[in-house]
Formats: C-alpha cells, sequence, structure tokens
C-alpha cells in the first residue's frame, strides 16, 4: 500500500470516528494492519485494543470518498457484531440509518463528486447527513 493511501485511510478513521463521538458510543476506531490482501497490505477497521477488526476484505484507501464508505461500513459492522450497538441511528425515528452514495456538495471535496451520506429508511427515506457530520 502506498503512504497517499494509507493517509486517505487515516483520514477517513478521523471523519467516521467524528460520527462515532457525536453519537456517544464509548468506542475508539483506529486501523490495523491483519495481513496481506494479494500483494498489498490488508488494513482493517478495528477497536482501539486491536482486539477486534471488521470486513473481508483490506481497505482500499485509493479514493477519498470510497474510502469514507469503506470506514464507516466497517465501523458500522464492527459497533454491531462486537459491541451489539445499532449505530448509528435517525435523531427522528431511532432506526439503523443506512450507507448511501450521494452527488452532492460536501466541504473539502470537490464539487459534483459523489459522497458517503447517512440515510434513515423511514417516512420513505431521507438523509440525515453526510458520513463525519453526524450531530449529538
Amino acid at each position: 500500500m502506498l503512504q497517499q493511501e494509507l493517509d486517505i485511510l487515516v483520514r477517513a478513521v478521523v471523519i467516521v470516528q467524528r460520527d462515532v463521538d457525536a453519537s456517544e458510543v464509548p468506542a475508539q476506531i483506529h486501523l490495523e494492519l491483519v495481513g496481506k490482501d494479494g500483494c498489498r497490505d490488508a488494513y482493517h477497521v478495528a477497536l482501539a485494543s486491536g482486539e477486534f477488526w471488521a470486513g473481508t476484505t483490506g481497505l482500499s484507501g485509493e479514493d477519498e470518498s470510497v474510502s469514507i464508505y469503506e470506514v464507516a461500513d466497517g465501523v458500522q459492522d464492527l459497533l454491531a457484531e462486537v459491541l451489539r450497538v445499532p449505530w448509528p441511528l435517525c435523531p427522528w425515528h431511532q432506526n439503523v440509518l443506512r450507507l448511501g452514495m450521494l452527488r452532492a456538495d460536501v466541504e473539502g471535496q470537490r464539487p459534483g463528486r459523489e459522497f458517503p451520506y447517512w440515510l434513515c429508511p423511514a417516512s420513505g427515506g431521507h438523509v440525515v447527513s453526510a458520513v463525519g457530520s453526524l450531530h449529538p
């Protein structure tokens, strides 16, 4: 894995950690090198203790939006499976949010690019926030 790709994954973890913190879930997330995925280093999201990690293939780090999506998806699985915490929840409906990629302008991203958002399936579906922007 190139250093640039690892840097993208580290930034993605910081962005998703903001949502974990906003939800008041007592978990610190980090990247864990768990081996090789083919000839590439395989990094996965893990609890800070390193005891548990999520994902069946390594995170790519090739694209910032895709990396944020992959990290958020891994953290959602990790929290559900290990801590038994349904995360994140819609602040209006208390449903578990789903990830989706939407074309929209997000601060710090190129205009018109797809970016990962948290979506609620209730009431016909609605956007809750961009990943990294959940409010407590």
